[in-house]
């Protein structure tokens, strides 16, 4: 039997399937905004990715916390270095991991007959 309206109930299967497609989401377009422009920080490109794929998903707080952290990420080239990538070899991986992201979130999708929510909650009641 289908459960209905379980993609905000915690631990859910339908809740883990949702923050799956939105990190693979936000790798995809980290990784096109990285190699779309290479004089792009790492930063600008993560709050780019995090603001399409992440931010809707989290509440004010998480929000807040994550545009802090944003500030402490490494540069661009210490963090392709830490992936061992270049510039080019970044560039040549790009297509086919946005294609295969793309295939996928449209399958998961799918499996939705409503657009996935977001999270309405502003602050953490006491």
């Amino acid at each position: 039997m289908q459960q209905k309206k379980t993609v905000t109930k915690k631990n859910s299967c339908a809740r883990n399937l949702h923050r799956l497609r939105s990190a693979i989401l936000f790798v995809s377009t980290l990784v096109q905004e990285l190699t779309s422009d290479s004089s792009m920080s790492l930063r600008e490109a993560a709050s780019t990715a995090y603001e399409s794929a992440l931010a809707p998903i989290h509440t004010y707080v998480v929000r807040g916390a994550v545009k802090a952290g944003l500030l402490m990420l490494p540069s661009r080239a210490a963090f392709l270095a830490s992936i061992c990538e270049t510039e080019t070899t970044a560039r040549g991986h790009t297509e086919k991991l946005v294609a295969v992201a793309n295939e996928m979130i449209r399958a998961i999708d799918s499996l939705y007959d409503v657009p996935m929510p977001a999270s309405n909650t502003w602050f953490i009641s006491a």
